[in-house]
């Protein structure tokens, strides 16, 4: 079933490219589809992703220690906005709700009257990944009718009070690879290499810039790339995507 999968995705990537008048793709492309396509990405795949069973674990899954420091900051912050009634938390990419848990709980006990004040948001593209946070929170459903699930796009402008946070998530958005060469910033592409009815290979080509973008990212962070400081070669990756996100972000404050 893994292999079908990934060969599936492979075909539909390698078709992608074909598809382009250049016959390639950014990187940033290629790992967008390579962990977010509805159908064989990564993280909507149903299968575990985290803790023992999965590929890699986060913070929540070592104790309760994280979201326990995070939620007495959620606490002051609630008392330097002077008490608003709600407070919203909303967590964007919640993984299987370990630190919603977490978070949640320590307050219930801890911090009761602002407890009763939180709305709880949570933002998630992953119709898996729901289902497990919803399976995780079971109880506090239960018992805390303010814990709701929503798409970050949809919430109105200028309409929250609260905090967005969130927990190795922005780490997780589809970047582009930029690389020096002859003395110039170059982007690395995606190519077929081969394939067959049972095999896809993919191989990288370095070009042109894609997009202004990328110049403009290097200008804001006063970063140059080219001069002495940076070898011949010297490779990294630029997360556009991050900037819109943080300014989504913002403007919903």
């Amino acid at each position: 079933m893994e292999f079908e999968n990934n060969l599936n995705l492979c075909k539909f990537i390698a078709q992608k490219i074909k598809e382009n008048p250049q016959n390639r793709i950014t990187f940033a492309d290629y790992m967008n589809w390579v962990l977010y396509h509805p159908e064989y990405g990564y993280y909507t795949v149903n299968q575990p992703q985290f803790g023992a069973t999965g590929d890699f674990v986060t913070s929540p899954y070592f104790g309760s220690d994280f979201g326990e420091m995070l939620a007495e900051q959620f606490v002051q912050m609630w008392e330097i906005l002077d008490y608003p009634n709600p407070f919203t938390l909303v967590e964007m990419g919640a993984g299987q709700g370990l630190l919603a848990s977490d978070i949640l709980c320590f307050l219930k006990k801890q911090y009761p009257e602002f407890y009763s004040k939180i709305n709880y948001l949570i933002c998630e593209k992953s119709a898996f990944l729901k289902q497990q946070q919803q399976k995780q929170l079971k109880n506090l459903l239960n018992i805390n009718q303010s814990i709701q699930w929503c798409d970050l796009e949809t919430l109105k402008n200028e309409t929250i009070i609260g905090c967005f946070f969130s927990n190795e998530l922005v780490d997780a958005f589809p970047v582009h690879q930029v690389i020096v060469q002859n003395r110039q910033l170059q982007e690395i592409y995606i190519t077929v290499d081969s394939e067959t009815s049972i095999d896809v290979t993919f191989q990288e080509t370095i070009t042109e810039l894609s997009t202004e973008k990328l110049t403009d990212y290097f200008k804001l962070i006063e970063i140059d790339l080219c001069s002495p400081a940076y070898a011949e070669g010297y490779r990294t990756e630029v997360n556009l995507i991050a900037l819109d996100w943080i300014k989504m972000v913002a403007s919903k404050l």
